[in-house]
């Protein structure tokens, strides 16, 4: 897969997203610490990642946030646009597949390890599902028309995504806590 440098991501992320929005660069960055520990570790536990994906889809993650808000887009839709017209389509379906809403869709172990890091931080700050998923729901339930059983779905799916990636770990998923806080 075709992917821009580290350095090129962190230059793309701040073109899309103002210093106004500096609160998104943290969130992106929290979740790029969570996403690359659990890729290394899953790699040392012998499970097939590209740890390098992984880094830069989580980076990139939030990459269109700025044009919801502003002007709103669907999240995720224009990054994926975005990054195709570049000449990382690959990229761009990672990124586009992080939403929660999209949980069916996840197929690659990277594509479950970025949405599953950012399902696990809130601001800039590593909670547990149940509390994203509240905070999600608390957000995002009357603009979108959603009862609290859409959000509950989705909450049960991300624990059973949960079991899977821990499944190949020695340790639990508070333990992630630890290692990027």
């Amino acid at each position: 897969m075709k992917l821009p440098s580290r350095a090129e991501a962190e230059k793309l992320l701040k073109k899309h997203i103002t210093s106004s929005y500096a609160h998104i660069i943290e969130h992106s960055k929290k979740v790029n610490c969570v996403a690359v520990y659990l890729a290394r570790r899953l790699k040392e536990a012998g499970v097939d990642v590209d740890v390098n994906i992984v880094d830069i889809a989580s980076l990139l993650h939030d990459l269109d946030k700025v044009y919801e808000i502003e002007k709103g887009f669907t999240h995720g839709e224009y990054a994926m646009k975005l990054l195709s017209d570049m000449g990382y389509p690959e990229l761009g379906r990672i990124v586009y597949l992080h939403r929660i809403d999209k949980v069916d869709e996840l197929k690659s172990i990277e594509e479950k390890l970025v949405s599953y890091a950012d399902a696990r931080v809130l601001g800039s700050e590593i909670v547990s599902l149940r509390e994203r998923f509240n905070a999600i729901e608390k957000r995002y339930a009357k603009k979108y028309n959603r009862d609290s059983t859409f959000y509950e779905k989705l909450y049960k799916k991300y624990v059973k995504l949960e079991e899977e990636i821990f499944s190949h770990l020695k340790e639990e998923p508070d333990k992630v806590l630890q290692n990027c806080s």
